[in-house]
């Protein structure tokens, strides 16, 4: 069973922190030969930011992934917005826990409530499964950029996801209506092409973003408000309960086999 042990920005150089996000990077994703271990680290600590945390997630005293989470206080025409972002990396079997969901919940929800202003969540997703579970059901597309109803028409989130991708000094490739970032770290080590039926939000991700395989993020940008968290958590609850339902055997009869629902 997975737990978790979260670390202050503070803490991180006297935990062996450093060593644990350096070794479980090297497991989990497949960097060039060229990366040094102060790369990793420097895409992983964030001194800009306001708030820094690091989650090292474990199985029994095994480490098996990690989110580094942060928020910014960003001025952008002449108003301080918080900006939320964060990195995760889990070896395969751990991925999709609700304990890594909840933890970034966690967080974020209470430096909404401890810092209230407009809030942004900025990502570079390097994965279909990890942009689809941005724009999960009960998300607000309208809030979000880029979707496949408005990649190539809401170009003031546009303007504004381009704005962040500046303030963090991060290079930009324009491509197919989207933007793209590489950090240069790799991607994934699993087979990162999905299999059988897809969404139309992974298909919209891979025809923007067909450099994923190669570690290409696309920059996502959503406006966050303490009730849009909390109704996307009743969707997410609610549909895991209609699911257990759905696959439940009638009683005295066997359950048929099923294949495990396609994540993105």
């Amino acid at each position: 069973m997975l737990h978790v042990k979260i670390f202050e920005k503070n803490e991180v150089y006297g935990n062996n922190v450093v060593n644990l996000l350096s070794d479980l990077h090297e497991k989990i994703f497949s960097p060039p030969g060229n990366i040094t271990s102060d790369d990793i680290i420097s895409a992983y600590i964030h001194p800009a930011a306001t708030i820094s945390k690091i989650a090292i997630y474990y199985d029994d005293r095994i480490p098996v992934g990690f989110m580094c989470m942060q928020r910014y206080e960003i001025e952008i025409d002449k108003k301080k917005l918080n900006v939320f972002r964060s990195q995760v990396g889990l070896l395969k079997d751990y991925r999709n826990k609700n304990i890594v969901k909840l933890t970034y919940l966690r967080f974020v929800i209470s430096e909404m409530l401890r810092t209230p202003r407009k809030s942004l969540f900025f990502e570079l997703c390097i994965h279909p499964s990890s942009y689809c579970s941005i724009l999960k059901k009960g998300c607000n597309r309208n809030k979000a950029w880029p979707t496949k109803e408005n990649a190539h028409q809401n170009r003031p989130m546009k303007d504004l996801c381009e704005t962040l991708l500046n303030k963090f000094d991060l290079e930009i490739k324009k491509e197919n209506g989207v933007l793209i970032h590489n950090d240069g770290l790799g991607p994934t080590r699993v087979e990162k092409k999905p299999k059988g039926d897809i969404s139309s939000d992974a298909k919209f991700f891979i025809e923007t973003n067909p450099g994923y395989v190669n570690g290409d993020g696309l920059a996502i940008i959503l406006s966050l408000s303490v009730k849009d968290i909390l109704v996307n958590i009743f969707h997410q609850t609610l549909s895991k309960i209609n699911r257990k339902l759905i696959i439940r055997p009638a009683h005295g009869q066997e359950e048929s086999p099923q294949e495990k629902p396609n994540e993105i």
